[in-house]
C-alpha cells in the first residue's frame, strides 16, 4: 500500500492498495497534510499543518478516520525582531524503535535561505 499528499494549497490525501486500478481519496480538501506513514498494515497516520495527527483505517472498502491526536504545546519561540517574517513549522512523522514521533520544525524563512531552525519531537504512539 501507498500514500500520497497531493495538491496545492488545500492538500489531498490519497492511498493505493495492490491490486486497485486506481486512487482512493481520503480527504480532499478537508486538511492540509505535512507528512504521512503507516504504522500498521492498514492505519495511516497522517500529520497535519496544525500538528494534531489523524489516524486513518484503511482496512474497509471506505477509509475511516478513527481517532486524531493532539499536538503537544509548542516550544515558545523566540519573536521575530521588527520587519521579520512569522516563524514557520512542519511537522514529520518518524518511526522510530520507542514509536511513532512528530517532530515539529520552526524556521524563520528569510527569502534567500532558511535561518533559526527549532526543532520539538514528542511521541505520539
Amino acid at each position: 500500500m501507498v500514500a500520497a499528499i497531493y495538491g496545492t494549497g488545500d492538500y489531498n490525501l490519497a492511498y493505493c492498495k495492490i491490486g486497485d486500478e486506481r486512487w482512493t481519496c481520503i480527504a480532499k480538501g478537508r486538511m492540509r497534510y505535512d507528512d504521512v506513514i503507516f504504522r500498521d498494515q492498514n492505519l495511516l497516520y497522517a500529520a497535519t499543518i496544525t500538528s494534531h495527527v489523524h489516524v486513518f483505517d484503511l482496512s474497509a472498502n471506505s477509509p475511516k478516520l478513527v481517532d486524531t491526536i493532539q499536538p503537544p504545546t509548542p516550544q515558545p519561540l523566540p519573536p521575530p525582531q521588527q520587519g521579520e517574517p512569522k516563524p514557520e513549522r512542519r511537522s514529520y512523522l518518524v518511526k522510530t524503535s520507542i514509536g511513532l514521533l512528530l517532530v515539529q520544525r520552526h524556521w524563520l524563512w528569510t527569502g534567500s535561505q532558511e535561518e533559526r531552525n527549532y526543532c520539538q519531537q514528542t511521541k505520539i504512539a
